[in-house]
C-alpha cells in the first residue's frame, strides 16, 4: 500500500511540475514577444552606461554577448531564464523521486511558495534569485557535490550576488547545505569563499547603490533594439537607492495589505516546513543552522517590497536543506495522516500568494482551468 501511495505521489508531482513548466515557458514566450517585462527582463539588463551601479554586471554581460553574437539581448535573457526555471523544477522532481516521493516530500514540493508561486503569479517568476536558488542544486545529490559541483555552487552564487544583492541573504542557507553535504572539514574552504564573495558584493552594492539618472542606461537598450517600456520598471529604483520606492511602508500604505492575513499566510507556509523539519533535523546544531538560514531573509522585509519573493526564498532554502538531509533520515518515509495530507494538498493547490505581499490569490487549480479554457477557446 505504501508503494502505491508513493506512486500516486510521484504522478501527482510529475503532473503539477510538467504543467507548471509548460505554463511558465508559455508565459515567458508571450512576455518576450511583447517586448519583455519591466521587472522580469529589465532587471537582467541593468548596465553601467549611466555609471557603475549594483546589478549592472548582468546587463553588461548580456549586452556584450548580444553585440558579439548579434542575438537580441531579450532572447538571451529569456533563454537563461527558461534554462534556470526548467533546471530547478527538474532537479527538485528528480530529488523527490530519489527519495521515493514520500508524503512529506510532496508537501514540500507543492508548497504555494515554491514552484507554484511562479505559476500563480508569474510577475514573481524569471527573477534573478533563480541564479541563487540554482546554486543549491548540485548539493542535492551526493554524486554531483564533488569538486566540480562545489565549484559550480560557488560560481553560481558569486554571479547571483553581483546580479542582485537580495541573493546575499541566501548565504547562510547555502553554507548550511555545504556543511550538511560535505561535513565540517571539507566544507570550511567553500564556505569561507562564499562569505568573502558575499562581503565583496555587499560592499559593492552599498558603494554603488544608485546613479543620478538612468537615461544613458535606457538609451543603450533602445540602441540594442529593445522597447522603451523596459526603462520604466526597475530602472527608477536605481535612482532611489535602497530607500524610497523600496520601503516596506509603501507596501502597507500603497498596496494596502491586510497585515493579519499576511502574518497568517507567512506562518502557515513556514510552519509546514518546520513541521517536516521535526522529522529530519537532529540536535540543536542542525536546528540552529536551519533556523538561521530560514530566518535571514526576514531582514529583507523592512526594506524591500516584494515580501512574497522573500518568503519564497525562505521556503526554497528550508526545502533544499531538508532534501539534502532527507536521504539519511528514515523518519522522512513515515506516512502523513490521510486527512491531514488531503487538507494540506487542497490548500496548496487551491490557494496561491500574490508576489508583493503574501495575501491569498487563486491557486494552481484555477490557473490550470484557465489555461485549459484558453487552449480550448
Amino acid at each position: 500500500m505504501l508503494t502505491e501511495i508513493k506512486r500516486w505521489n510521484a504522478l501527482l508531482v510529475a503532473f503539477l511540475f510538467l504543467v507548471s513548466t509548460l505554463l511558465l515557458l508559455r508565459r515567458l514566450v508571450y512576455l518576450s514577444q511583447a517586448g519583455g517585462g519591466e521587472f522580469q527582463h529589465a532587471d537582467w539588463l541593468v548596465n553601467y552606461s549611466s555609471g557603475i551601479v549594483r546589478r549592472g554586471i548582468s546587463g553588461e554581460l548580456f549586452l556584450f554577448i548580444s553585440e558579439l553574437s548579434h542575438v537580441n539581448p531579450l532572447i538571451l535573457v529569456s533563454t537563461v531564464q527558461a534554462v534556470l526555471t526548467v533546471l530547478i523544477i527538474a532537479v527538485l522532481f528528480a530529488k523527490g523521486l530519489s527519495l521515493r516521493m514520500p508524503d512529506v516530500v510532496v508537501i514540500l514540493l507543492v508548497s504555494p511558495a515554491l514552484v507554484l508561486f511562479w505559476v500563480n503569479d508569474s510577475t514573481a517568476a524569471y527573477r534573478k534569485e533563480l541564479l541563487g536558488l540554482a546554486a543549491f542544486l548540485p548539493l542535492l545529490f551526493p554524486r554531483s557535490s564533488g569538486s566540480v559541483g562545489v565549484a559550480t555552487v560557488v560560481t553560481l552564487y558569486g554571479l547571483s550576488v553581483f546580479f542582485h544583492e537580495a541573493n546575499l541573504f541566501l548565504v547562510p542557507g547555502l553554507s548550511a547545505a555545504l556543511y550538511f553535504r560535505l561535513g565540517k572539514q571539507k566544507s570550511i574552504g567553500p564556505i569561507a569563499i562564499l562569505w568573502l564573495i558575499s562581503l565583496a558584493a555587499a560592499v559593492f552594492s552599498v558603494i554603488y547603490v544608485s546613479v543620478p539618472d538612468t537615461d544613458a542606461m535606457c538609451t543603450r537598450l533602445l540602441s540594442a533594439g529593445l522597447i522603451d517600456r523596459l526603462c520604466g520598471g526597475i530602472f527608477p529604483w536605481l535612482v532611489d537607492g535602497f530607500g524610497g520606492t523600496t520601503s516596506a511602508v509603501k507596501v502597507i500604505v500603497l498596496v494596502r495589505v491586510n497585515l493579519a492575513v499576511v502574518a497568517l499566510m507567512i506562518a502557515l507556509l513556514l510552519l509546514s516546513c518546520l513541521w517536516i523539519a521535526t522529522r529530519v533535523l537532529n540536535g540543536w546544531f542542525e536546528w540552529a543552522l536551519f533556523l538561521v538560514s530560514a530566518g535571514t531573509p526576514f531582514m529583507l522585509y523592512p526594506i524591500a517590497t516584494d515580501w512574497s519573493r522573500w518568503l519564497s526564498m525562505q521556503v526554497f532554502v528550508m526545502t533544499f536543506l531538508l532534501l539534502v538531509l532527507a536521504e539519511t533520515r528514515k523518519a522522512i518515509n513515515l506516512p502523513v495522516h490521510r486527512a491531514t495530507y488531503v487538507v494540506v494538498l487542497s490548500f496548496s493547490l487551491l490557494v496561491g500568494i500574490s508576489h508583493i505581499a503574501p495575501e491569498p490569490i487563486e491557486g494552481f487549480v484555477f490557473q490550470f482551468v484557465h489555461a485549459v479554457g484558453v487552449v480550448l477557446g
